[in-house]
C-alpha cells in the first residue's frame, strides 16, 4: 500500500531473465562482432517477503481501479504481481566487454497515483511505459 509522500519500498525481490543468444552474423563494417538476443524478463519488488510466492501466478496488477482513482482520496495500490517484458537486443563485442543495447515491451506496466509533480498539476493517474530502452556495458549475468 502506498501513502502520499512515502516511497514504496520492499523487503523481497524476485527477478527472472531468459535470454536466447543467437550466433553472430557477418555484417558490413563490424564483421562478426555483433550478435543478437531475444529475452523475457519477469519480476517485481514486494513490500513483504511473505507476499512474493502467493503472487507468483498473478500477472496483472490487482485492484488497478482503486490505485488509479485519484479523485478525492487516494486509493489503495497493490503491486503484488509479476511484471513481464519481452524484447530484442544487440551485443557488440569490445576488448573490455560487450556493449549492450536492448529494446523491450512491458506486457503489464503498473498504474500508480501521482500526488505531486514538478509542474504543480493536480493529482492524476500515472502508468509506467510499455516501451523501454536500455544501454549497458558488460554481461547481463
Amino acid at each position: 500500500m502506498s501513502m502520499p509522500g512515502v516511497l514504496i519500498r520492499g523487503s523481497a525481490a524476485f527477478v527472472n531473465t531468459f535470454e536466447l543468444r543467437l550466433p553472430a552474423q557477418t555484417l558490413p563494417l563490424v564483421g562478426n562482432s555483433v550478435n543478437f538476443v531475444i529475452f523475457n524478463d519477469m519480476g517485481n519488488v514486494f513490500q513483504n517477503a511473505n507476499e512474493m510466492f502467493p503472487s507468483i501466478t498473478r500477472f496483472h496488477q490487482p485492484n488497478k481501479e482503486t490505485c488509479a482513482n485519484v479523485s478525492g482520496s487516494i486509493g489503495t495500490c497493490n503491486f503484488n504481481y509479476f511484471s513481464q517484458a519481452i524484447g530484442l537486443g544487440a551485443r557488440y563485442r569490445t576488448p573490455v566487454g560487450p556493449v549492450r543495447v536492448d529494446f523491450s515491451y512491458n506486457l503489464n506496466p503498473p498504474v500508480y497515483p501521482i500526488i505531486y509533480d514538478f509542474n504543480n498539476n493536480p493529482p492524476h493517474e500515472g502508468q509506467a511505459s510499455h516501451f523501454n530502452f536500455f544501454f549497458s556495458i558488460g554481461e547481463s549475468f
